[in-house]
């Protein structure tokens, strides 16, 4: 498991923006220390990340990355095509 600092390097996202994403309910962590509160990830958690990421320089929002990131390439295609659409409306 990687604490969230390594996760943070790693991925090159900040730790507050992991906790805002654990906090919408995008990217949660694989353990949360309930002691000491630490958040911690799986090395395999981090594509998902980068998903999001991706998605994210393509200017889609917060929300639909929430929608489609679950689902396959095919997803993803449509939910580029949907925010195509809205900017042509």
């Amino acid at each position: 498991m990687i604490r969230i600092g390594d996760s943070s390097r790693l991925s090159r996202v900040s730790i507050k923006t992991l906790r805002y994403y654990d906090e919408m309910g995008l990217f949660k962590p694989i353990e949360v220390d309930r002691s000491t509160g630490y958040r911690y990830y799986s090395a395999n958690q981090l594509r998902r990340l980068n998903r999001i990421l991706a998605l994210r320089d393509l200017d889609l929002s917060l929300e639909m990355s929430l929608r489609d990131i679950p689902g396959s390439r095919r997803g993803i295609l449509e939910c580029l095509l949907y925010n195509e659409f809205l900017q042509i409306k």
